[in-house]
């Protein structure tokens, strides 16, 4: 495969884009490789006979969300865990079954990945813990004590871009050492997710730039930045979490547009809307 301006793996024909914003795209390896046309489409797992059932965590997140509601649309079995009954609710009404408690409870999780085949792994923001790396090591310690425990086969784990360094990367730091966590468990079928920045997270900008014509950040606006939609990611999870060893990626898949975005073409992107 050729590489891009970037410096990132670019992929060959056959493998299929899907759009995230206008004129943006985020390059997903293999998504649907019987699918050639490079186009959109509809995102729906195939039903396989041997899952037995999902287990998601966060599931009343951003990706977590959509990707049990693009399980259950295929009529696969999901179970969702999370620590408010209230925020699971439209998701249990759609037919899922929901864990309420603490995802830092090995105890809780373990009962949660019973019989499961797959699981989709994530430490929920903590930015309101009095100390968010010591939060994040809890839950992160709880999720991989039950996944040793319970030998789930196959987990797919959000994690993000920049977990590769150990140092210097603010949050990232936390899951970083979860992908560390998870990788010294032997016996599963692991695949971490590497996600650009959200490009959902610049939508409450949206009413700023267009009453004064400015996107207010912390970002130099000419730094180009990797960035991806989280329909996208859970278009991504949904279809992985459905993989066996044999079919599915393993180790990591970076999620991320072919070209990276500053904060001036995104302001521009989204002023124009």
């Amino acid at each position: 495969a050729a590489g891009s301006a970037d410096g990132d793996e670019l992929l060959e024909a056959g493998e299929i884009h899907l759009f995230s914003i206008t004129k943006q795209m985020v390059l997903v390896k293999a998504l649907y490789p019987d699918n050639s046309s490079g186009q959109d489409t509809d995102i729906r797992p195939l039903p396989r006979k041997e899952i037995v059932m999902f287990v998601l965590l966060g599931s009343s997140g951003q990706i977590a969300s959509q990707v049990a509601r693009l399980l259950l649309a295929a009529g696969h079995p999901v179970r969702l865990v999370g620590r408010n009954a209230g925020a699971l609710a439209p998701l249990a009404s759609a037919g899922a079954q929901p864990i309420v408690g603490d995802p830092g409870d090995a105890a809780v999780l373990e009962r949660a990945f019973a019989g499961a085949t797959a699981v989709y792994t994530m430490i929920p923001p903590c930015y309101a813990e009095p100390d968010m790396r010591v939060a994040q090591d809890r839950i992160g310690s709880a999720i991989a004590d039950a996944l040793a425990r319970t030998g789930v086969p196959r987990v797919v784990n959000l994690s993000s871009i920049g977990a590769e360094l150990p140092r210097g990367t603010g949050p990232i730091e936390g899951l970083h050492a979860q992908e560390q966590r998870l990788n010294a468990i032997g016996g599963i079928d692991l695949l971490h997710l590497r996600p650009g920045s959200f490009m959902e997270n610049l939508l409450p900008a949206a009413a700023g730039i267009a009453a004064e014509g400015v996107l207010r950040g912390m970002e130099s606006g000419d730094v180009p930045m990797p960035m991806v939609a989280t329909r996208d990611i859970a278009a991504v999870a949904a279809r992985e979490l459905t993989l066996t060893r044999d079919s599915g990626h393993g180790g990591v898949l970076l999620l991320h547009s072919p070209r990276h975005v500053t904060m001036s073409e995104a302001a521009a992107i989204l002023g124009a809307a």
